[in-house]
């Protein structure tokens, strides 16, 4: 797999990652009422965002390294 799509392929996994955040954040606010299901449900997602985004950094790390060889 090239370097290109790697980082589309975690670009697009960060991107459906947050979304889904928000979503999911915005369904369970039920306008301000009971937020502690909200931030539960983001306090769960944070680690997914975390683990796509460092996967994006790691990809980019590897492109600096596979273009300097």
């Amino acid at each position: 797999m090239t370097i290109i799509s790697r980082l589309c392929k975690d670009v697009f996994a960060l991107v459906v990652a947050v979304l889904f955040t928000v979503l999911m954040v915005a369904g369970l606010a039920d306008q301000g009422k009971n937020l502690f299901p909200a931030m539960l449900a983001f306090a769960a997602m944070v680690p997914v965002v975390g683990s796509a985004a460092v996967a994006i950094k790691r990809d980019w790390d590897n492109r600096d390294h596979h273009l300097s060889i």
